[in-house]
C-alpha cells in the first residue's frame, strides 16, 4: 500500500490464494496503494500531510479510495471487477496532538477481511503521525456491512481470546527519513520472495539491511516466512530469532505452529 503498487505477482508471490478472491487479472483493480498515491493524479498521503502540517486543525482531510467512475456496477448490477475496494474513504484529524484516523468500509468479512484492514490502516496511521510529529490518536472502524460466511462461521464462534504481549516497535519517523526506509524495504521483500533466493541470502540480506530496528524486525518476519515456505524449518526458526519484538514473533510462531499441525495431521 505505501508503495502504491497494484501488480498482483508481488502479493501473489505470499498468499497463492489471492487470485480465487480478486480474479486472474495481473493488475488489481481495487489495489488501495495505487488507489491512494496515484490513482487520482495526486499522491493522497502526501497531500493529507501537507495540509496536516500547515493546518492540523483542518477537517477537511479525506482520503479516498472508491471511484464512483470505476466502481458502481454496470449492465444490470454487474461488479466491473472481480477486485472492488471494500474499504472507501477514511477521514484524518489532528487534536490534541494525536492523529485520529476514522476508516469507512462499504462491505467487510469478519474472518478474512477485518483483521487485516485494522494491521493495513492503523500501520498508515501510525506512519502519518511519524510524518506529522505526532502521537497516535484513536483508530475507529466503521463497516456496513459487516458478515461472516457460512464456510467460516464454525471458525469464528469457536475463536477463543488468546493473552498477547505488549508491541513495543513504533513505526512513527519523519517523512524524510521514511522516504529512504521504504524503497529498502520493498527491495528486501521482494528479494524474499524471489524463487532463486538462497537461505544464506536470506541471512545475509536480515543482517546488512539498513533501516531502524522496528522496520527490520518486519524484515525479519517477512524472511522467516520466506524460509518457513521452502521447507529451511531451521533457517526460519534462526531469522525469527533476530526479530526483537515479542508480540511479532508470538505471532509468527502461532503461525508456523499451525501449519505444522496441519502437515501432522495429514
Amino acid at each position: 500500500m505505501l508503495g502504491g503498487r497494484d501488480d498482483a505477482a508481488f502479493l501473489t508471490s505470499w498468499n497463492s490464494e489471492l487470485p480465487k478472491f480478486v480474479g486472474p487479472d495481473p493488475v488489481l483493480h481495487g489495489a488501495y496503494g495505487a488507489r491512494l498515491r496515484r490513482w487520482f493524479g495526486i499522491d493522497q498521503l502526501v497531500s493529507a500531510y501537507d495540509a496536516l502540517h500547515h493546518n492540523k486543525s483542518t477537517r477537511q482531510v479525506v482520503l479516498q479510495i472508491w471511484s464512483a467512475h470505476d466502481d458502481l456496477p454496470v449492465d444490470q448490477g454487474k461488479p466491473r471487477s472481480g477486485d472492488v475496494p471494500c474499504n472507501i474513504c477514511a477521514s484524518l484529524k489532528v487534536r490534541g496532538g494525536r492523529l485520529h484516523w476514522l476508516q469507512v468500509m462499504r462491505s467487510n468479512d469478519l474472518l478474512r477481511g477485518l483483521p487485516y484492514n485494522f494491521v493495513q490502516f492503523t500501520t498508515l496511521q501510525e506512519v502519518m503521525a511519524g510524518w506529522l510529529g505526532v502521537e497516535v490518536g484513536e483508530y475507529t472502524h466503521v463497516a456496513d456491512s459487516l458478515h461472516v460466511y457460512n464456510s467460516d462461521l464454525e471458525v469464528v464462534v469457536d475463536a477463543k481470546r488468546e493473552d498477547g504481549t505488549d508491541n513495543s516497535d513504533s513505526l512513527a519517523v519523519p517523512k524524510d527519513e521514511f522516504d529512504s526506509i521504504l524503497p529498502t524495504m520493498i527491495e528486501a521483500i521482494t528479494a524474499y520472495a524471489d524463487p532463486r533466493v538462497h537461505a544464506t541470502e536470506l541471512h545475509r540480506l536480515n543482517r546488512t539491511v539498513s533501516v531502524p530496528e522496528s522496520y527490520r524486525n518486519l524484515l525479519s518476519v517477512v524472511a522467516a516466512e520466506s524460509a518457513r515456505r521452502r521447507h529451511w524449518p531451521d533457517d526460519a526458526q534462526s531469522l525469527i530469532g533476530c526479530c526483537t519484538n515479542p508480540t511479532l514473533v508470538l505471532l509468527w510462531r502461532k503461525w508456523n505452529d499451525r501449519f505444522e499441525k496441519l502437515i501432522a495431521e495429514k
